[in-house]
């Protein structure tokens, strides 16, 4: 409807008001957002800064409270679980509320403690490491009314069919799959290390914990993330424990806010506990994590699982034999092993096209080798495109180090991402035209840039970025001018570098955000290739019939996002392709776009918009 915007956290519709001032429409809102709206007042009210942000995101899963360096600060150190609401979060409260219900027989408490996880769950929007643990709980505390308990591993089980029975979609979720097997590799290490815990070992009990959760995760955490950290331990053994004590003062402060209470001194121990989170994550964040490491084969990304099952379809009495005990250690470490074996990547050539929104992001790989990222998209929206998209979709294709990254121009959805991409990747050279304002977006590459000591090359037409046996990356726009720099341009748009890449018989050309001038002056050199990247994300603008003849290409990739305000692409560019009998695709409805050639005509893989690349 006009005017109204998508709050994607409650799945609930708010009109704007025209005195700025928003309202619940239509009718009022359910009894849970408002109890949300509530809590994030107060918290905010009484914390300030870290604190209160960080109240937000563990209370009510609501991590883009945080800003992204917070964010970063997290997934650096390895402690990015804690800020998300999971099974840990539930089953603290679910402890609190059987705390406080004490003087109840045994089965109303657990009973109680149960419906308050469930409350707890829906507060969280329902995600799914929560309505995990909820249900657990749930299923405990009925067994326990009925006189039938049984162990953790079992009620797991149990409760497994039931959630992806009620939700298929959390077997491609991240974050459920990411629960299921750290709660499964925490019990695993823990029956398998049980002597080692017994009396003063019990200390090691959080060590022991952290390894089995990393254990557990380690083909979801390396297939979604393409990152390891072993001594990320260090910084759980301060992160958790605030975390316990945080959390808890705040529902206690919460609570003291309902009856009215000026006095709070929960609040003031919250505040205290999330400025020392804060040093504590600081003084850890230099640790050297293990980045890069990529998905290994299917066989060895199966094995932690094949140990699990194994380990729980044995009887209790030869889990507990030390042989088998010694001998399921033994398989964590070589599992472990195996995952840090690094793979080569595949070879070229390829080119994917990723799915950024509305922004631009390409990377190619050459035949020799070679990689390129052409484009890193933009940083605004839910998350930059470096850390949403680019990042993550060179760690799947293991690559580790970039040979360039060539900026097409200085506008934001297609560098304004490049702050998170070049702190998250090594990066050898940068290609650049050089036009644009002094300040702004413009500045903000510079500055990146001159941090991560990355001087850009300037380049123009007739320039060749690469060279080697049958490959070439060749700058075909903007021309150069007498004094031999770039030339500057009131539109960046029309200063965007063309490109025009060959390996052996294959030829693709980018074509950045050219509009018709610069696709005027580009026709006049050799631009002629089989793959275009569509100019301007197909705004009408651009994509003239004379400059798609004189490319004449098989294939066209339109990179742009799904309902943007700038309604890219026009249906005449799409008319204009289609009617010249070019295949073309779109970023926004077929996700990310994989050209791979082992012969004449590639192979072309797509997946899904925002779908993890390896859980498809």
């Amino acid at each position: 409807m006009p005017g109204a915007w998508e709050d994607r956290e409650t799945a609930a519709t708010l009109l704007v008001n025209r005195n700025l001032s928003p309202e619940w429409g239509p009718g009022p809102p359910a009894l849970f957002m408002r109890v949300r709206a509530w809590m994030v007042e107060r918290i905010e009210a009484r914390l300030h800064g870290f604190p209160a942000r960080f109240a937000v995101a563990i209370l009510l899963g609501r991590t883009r409270s945080l800003t992204d360096d917070e964010r970063d600060l997290f997934r650096r150190t390895g402690t990015s679980h804690v800020i998300a609401v999971s099974g840990f979060h539930v089953t603290l409260v679910a402890g609190l509320a059987a705390l406080c219900l004490s003087p109840l027989p045994r089965a109303p408490r657990i009973l109680g403690a149960s419906v308050i996880a469930w409350a707890y769950a829906a507060l969280a929007s329902w995600v799914a490491p929560a309505l995990r643990a909820a249900a657990a709980a749930l299923a405990v505390a009925l067994g326990a009314a009925l006189g039938r308990p049984r162990s953790a591993p079992v009620w797991m089980l149990l409760v497994l069919p039931w959630l992806l029975w009620a939700s298929p979609s959390f077997l491609t979720s991240v974050s459920f799959l990411l629960s299921v097997g750290a709660v499964a590799g925490i019990l695993f290490v823990a029956e398998a290390a049980g002597p080692i815990l017994q009396g003063r070992g019990r200390l090691l009990a959080p060590v022991i914990a952290n390894l089995g959760a990393q254990w557990g995760t380690l083909p979801i955490i390396l297939g979604a993330f393409g990152t390891l950290s072993p001594l990320s331990i260090l910084p759980n053994l301060l992160a958790v424990p605030i975390t316990g004590l945080l959390l808890p003062a705040v529902l206690f402060g919460l609570l003291f806010e309902a009856t009215g209470w000026h006095a709070n001194p929960f609040m003031d121990s919250a505040g205290a506990l999330g400025g020392a989170l804060l040093l504590s994550l600081r003084a850890t964040a230099h640790i050297p994590f293990v980045t890069g490491i990529a998905m290994p084969s299917p066989w060895i990304a199966a094995l932690p699982f094949a140990a699990l099952a194994v380990w729980f379809s044995m009887p209790v009495a030869l889990r507990q034999t030390p042989r088998v005990r010694l001998f399921a250690l033994g398989a964590v470490l070589v599992t472990s092993a195996l995952f840090a074996v690094p793979r080569r990547p595949p070879p070229g050539p390829w080119v994917a096209f990723l799915d950024v929104g509305q922004g631009d992001a390409a990377v190619v790989r050459l035949s020799d080798g070679t990689v390129w990222v052409i484009d890193v998209g933009d940083d605004r929206g839910a998350g930059d495109a470096a850390r949403r998209s680019v990042l993550p979709f060179l760690r799947w294709m293991r690559i580790r180090t970039i040979d360039g990254c060539i900026v097409s121009h200085r506008h934001r959805d297609h560098v304004g991402a490049i702050a998170s991409f070049a702190g998250g990747i090594p990066v050898r050279r940068v290609f650049d035209a050089g036009v644009g304002a002094s300040g702004g977006t413009s500045g903000v590459v510079d500055s990146v840039l001159a941090v991560h000591d990355l001087w850009p090359c300037l380049v123009a037409a007739g320039d060749t970025l690469h060279a080697g046996r049958s490959v070439s990356i060749v700058a075909v726009h903007p021309a150069r001018t007498v004094s031999g720099m770039p030339p500057a341009a009131d539109n960046l748009n029309e200063a965007s570098l063309v490109l025009r890449i060959q390996d052996g018989e294959h030829s693709m050309l980018f074509a950045g955000d050219a509009e018709a001038e610069a696709e005027r002056a580009s026709a006049m050199g050799q631009i002629r290739a089989q793959l275009l990247k569509v100019p301007h994300h197909g705004s009408d603008t651009s994509s003239s019939d004379a400059f798609l003849d004189a490319v004449h290409p098989a294939w066209a990739v339109v990179s742009v996002g799904e309902q943007n305000r700038f309604h890219h692409p026009s249906a005449d560019v799409l008319d204009r392709l289609r009617g010249k009998g070019i295949r073309v695709f779109t970023t926004a409805h077929d996700g990310t776009i994989l050209f791979t050639w082992r012969g004449p005509t590639p192979e072309i893989r797509t997946f899904p918009p925002r779908a993890r690349l390896v859980l498809p």
